[in-house]
């Protein structure tokens, strides 16, 4: 059975019960799409990804070129976030433990947790 299918019914069972709201995308961004859903922002202003349970929120995170992305890891499992193409491999993060990165350049960088391949997401730097 395809992951994809099972999480989408997953996720309209959910949304159905009225025990979910959550607005579902693509991994996928066109070029010269604008991204929608911002990075949350720390104290210090600076953007922070959560790593909660198995999945990264958001799961497209939309940050200017020269920011310093946060993940950290609010889950009780380890994690890690890697990018598919090499540009970054966080190490194992435990529970409570942080990563950051600078992203210098425009683009969409795709990335997943090293020992949950499946939990995947995307940053786009605009």
């Amino acid at each position: 059975m395809n992951l994809r299918i099972v999480s989408l019914v997953a996720g309209a069972t959910l949304v159905g019960s009225g025990l979910v709201a959550a607005c579902f995308s693509e991994r996928t961004v066109a070029a010269g799409a604008q991204c929608t859903v911002p990075a949350d922002s720390t104290a210090g202003g600076s953007p922070i990804i959560h790593i909660v349970d198995f999945e990264f929120r958001p799961a497209s995170a939309c940050i200017a070129p020269g920011t310093v992305v946060t993940w950290r890891n609010d889950g009780t499992q380890i994690h890690s976030s890697t990018a598919d193409l090499g540009a970054w491999d966080s190490p194992l993060l435990a529970p409570g433990a942080t990563f950051t990165h600078t992203f210098a350049q425009a683009g969409s960088v795709d990335y997943h947790c090293t020992p949950h391949p499946f939990m995947q997401a995307k940053v786009v730097v605009q």
